[in-house]
C-alpha cells in the first residue's frame, strides 16, 4: 500500500504520474481505490501518503479533488455514486460516508465542496438508490445544499420523481 504513493512521487509531473497510473488508463491509484467496496477506506491513507509525498498540488488536496484521462470526475464526486448492484448499495453507503467523514476530519472536504460540485445533485440523479446516509452527512454539513438547482432540477425534484414516499420525506 505504500508502494504506489511512492512510486508516483519519482514522476517529474503529473503528466508523467498520469502515465505512469493503475490500469494504463491514466487513473491515480487514489481514484483507482473508489472501484473496490473494500479497497475505498484506504482513500484517507493515500491522501495523506500523497499530501506527505509532495505529489500533488495544494488545492487537489492530496489528489480528491483529480480527475483521470478516462472522466472528469474526481474522487470526492464518485464517492457520491452508488452502484449498479444493488445488493451492494446499503454497505456502500455505509463505507462511502465513513471515508467522507474522515476525510473531512482532514480537511480534504470542505463545505464549499458540497455546492462547488452538486453532491447532493450527483446523489439524488441516481434512479435506483437514495443514500440516505451520505444525503444526511452533505445535509448536517450544509442544508443549503438541497435548495442547490444542479442538473436540472432541485433535490426535490428529483426525490419526487425517483424514490419512495419516506426516502421523499426524508429530504
Amino acid at each position: 500500500v505504500n508502494a504506489a504513493p511512492r512510486f508516483l512521487s519519482t514522476a517529474s509531473s503529473l503528466e508523467d504520474r498520469d502515465v505512469a497510473c493503475f490500469y494504463g488508463r491514466g487513473t491515480f491509484p487514489i481514484r483507482a481505490l473508489t472501484n473496490s467496496v473494500k479497497a475505498v477506506s484506504l482513500i484517507p491513507f493515500f491522501a495523506l501518503r500523497a499530501i506527505e509525498l509532495g505529489l500533488f498540488e495544494e488545492g487537489q488536496r492530496g489528489g480528491v479533488l483529480v480527475g483521470d484521462t478516462v472522466g472528469d470526475e474526481n474522487v470526492l464526486e464518485l464517492l457520491m455514486f452508488s452502484s449498479e448492484t444493488k445488493k451492494q448499495n446499503e454497505l456502500i453507503d455505509v463505507r462511502y460516508v465513513s471515508v467522507l467523514k474522515q476525510l473531512l476530519e482532514m480537511g480534504l472536504i470542505q463545505k464549499e465542496d458540497i455546492i462547488e460540485y452538486s453532491f447532493v445533485g450527483l446523489l439524488l440523479y441516481d434512479e435506483d438508490f437514495f443514500a440516505k446516509r451520505r444525503f444526511r452527512f452533505l445535509v448536517d454539513l450544509d442544508p443549503g445544499a438541497v435548495a442547490q438547482y444542479s442538473f436540472g432540477g432541485l433535490p426535490l425534484h428529483f426525490a419526487a420523481q425517483r424514490f419512495e414516499m419516506q426516502d421523499f420525506t426524508a429530504i
